[in-house]
């Protein structure tokens, strides 16, 4: 039992627990983000516009006969319910982690009586030039928006958690009241797609506000994730019983108010963005369920491999992408010329986690870091790091 025996164990083996367990949760933070992500790889901007119009448009018919009605209600059930579960929560979960993790290295570093700030600002540095050439690579990076957020949030860290929480209000709030919106009636609206194709001034617009989003909201996450370290809530520091509550409250809730913004959107015709809110709630449950699964010998197996990929989740994330380029992009397969439906490419996805849980153990088994930690190790600290394992 991991967390039920933190308390008898010395202060080095404590701190091992929490990284152990911030691990875990983010090696399914990380493979929870890649089924969100297999669309924005497997169509083109333009083409992701057509594929949701679609799927919201378009139920499967009975007179196309009963396989093809089946398999359509198949699809749109899958794509549903990944989106109720997996759509921002896995992003807000793996921001809630950075922000745990600008606490926990600066603490650690304090601790050794290194220079923190000098420190902390060179490794937000070079994550922002490694996201920056990921940009180049695929539009949907979130590297440099991480490492932009985590140049502002380093002299919050040391703020009181009542502090944190509230100044991530108006953040949420932004996003909720204004951009959400506006990015909704752009995916749904189709007249708003035909001016997209028409005035470039739009596209760039739409663009910009998709950034103000993603910047706004990893604030914000990264905020509530420094007061959950503070709380130790992210850390498996809870009570069982504080775990179970939020993991059943949390999931409950967060779905509802999904429910209750297609509810308003389908019979009033209102888009509230309700989403922000729901991915916080589902975000803290699925911390619960990890932390509780975690304190059981359930699948011990499966752990150890999420843990594996949460320690070189760097590596992982763009290990993702150098995948998804190479089947998709023109260049290479090209199978984005194929239009693959939703279930084929979870089908991708499901390979590509086997793949991942399979070599990421032998990684790190082998390796002290992911090879992209490890170069990024040794720039921001000015030395070549050890990268293997001395046994």
């Amino acid at each position: 039992m991991i967390i039920n025996t933190i308390c008898i164990l010395d202060k080095d083996e404590k701190n091992r627990m929490r990284i152990v367990q911030l691990d875990l949760i983010r090696g399914i933070a990380l493979l929870g983000i890649f089924v969100i992500n297999i669309t924005l790889f497997a169509y083109s901007e333009t083409g992701q516009i057509e594929f949701y119009q679609q799927l919201g448009a378009h139920f499967p018919a009975l007179e196309k006969g009963l396989g093809s009605f089946l398999y359509g209600h198949l699809m749109l059930t899958s794509y549903s319910l990944i989106q109720a579960l997996f759509s921002q929560k896995m992003m807000t979960l793996f921001s809630f982690l950075f922000g745990a993790s600008i606490i926990l290295m600066t603490e650690k570093l304090d601790q050794k009586g290194a220079n923190s700030f000098s420190v902390f600002y060179r490794r937000n540095f070079w994550l922002m030039v490694i996201g920056a050439l990921h940009l180049l690579v695929w539009y949907g990076d979130i590297l440099f928006v991480y490492a932009l957020s985590g140049f502002l949030l380093y002299p919050l860290r040391k703020l009181n958690t009542k502090t944190l929480i509230c100044l991530s209000i108006p953040l949420y709030s932004v996003c909720t009241a204004y951009i959400g919106p506006a990015l909704s009636a752009y995916y749904y609206d189709s007249s708003i797609t035909d001016a997209h194709s028409n005035l470039s001034f739009d596209h760039l617009s739409f663009d910009h506000l998709k950034l103000i989003k993603y910047f706004t909201l990893s604030l914000a996450n990264m905020l509530i994730g420094m007061a959950l370290y503070k709380l130790g809530y992210i850390l498996g520091e809870s009570s069982t019983k504080v775990y179970r509550n939020w993991a059943i409250g949390g999931l409950i809730s967060g779905v509802a108010l999904q429910g209750l913004a297609l509810f308003l959107s389908e019979v009033y015709g209102l888009v509230v963005d309700l989403n922000n809110l729901a991915s916080v709630l589902q975000a803290l449950a699925y911390i619960g369920i990890i932390v509780l699964w975690s304190q059981t010998n359930k699948l011990l197996w499966l752990q150890i491999r999420l843990q594996a990929i949460g320690r070189a989740a760097l590596t992982h994330y763009l290990l993702q992408t150098l995948i998804s380029v190479l089947l998709f992009y023109p260049l290479f397969l090209n199978l984005r010329a194929l239009e693959l439906d939703f279930l084929q490419q979870l089908l991708i996805v499901m390979s590509v986690w086997a793949l991942q849980l399979w070599i990421g153990k032998i990684l790190m088994n082998k390796l002290r870091f992911g090879p992209v930690e490890w170069l990024w190790r040794s720039l921001y600290y000015w030395q070549r790091q050890p990268f293997r394992r001395l046994f």
